[in-house]
């Protein structure tokens, strides 16, 4: 694991008490690469057609895939805008915005490093 702040490591294990250790062990894995299909150039379906890579489907992102490619920015399509690099994390403010907009107590969503882990495999 890269060395992180001690301040930092005792806030992370106050404020998530026993999912602490799972987030913190988060930081000794690969950064997960994404991208976001722009969908005002380009249907998901047409793109997962054409994409010069493979792709995984990012849980709460109908329009992200997370991607192994190294420089995923690297292409054709990138350049001609038919998708965007975004970190798969920043996709989620999408996600919870609608859900927050929805008044039903059925459509609320708890995030924790455990559902992360369990959404990501």
């Amino acid at each position: 694991m890269i060395s992180l702040p001690k301040a930092f490591e005792e806030r992370i294990r106050r404020d998530l008490g026993d999912e602490a250790a799972q987030f913190l062990a988060s930081y000794s894995q690969p950064p997960a690469k994404g991208i976001r299909v722009n969908t005002l150039k380009i249907d998901v379906e047409s793109f997962k057609k054409i994409s010069p890579f493979a792709l995984e489907r990012i849980p709460w992102a109908a329009d992200g895939f997370y991607v192994d490619e190294e420089k995923p920015g690297k292409t054709v399509l990138h350049a001609a805008g038919a998708y965007y690099v975004q970190e798969p994390s920043a996709m989620c403010a999408a996600f919870f915005s609608s859900t927050a907009a929805s008044s039903s107590p059925s459509s609320s969503f708890t995030f924790s490093a455990a559902s992360y882990a369990s959404l990501k495999s």
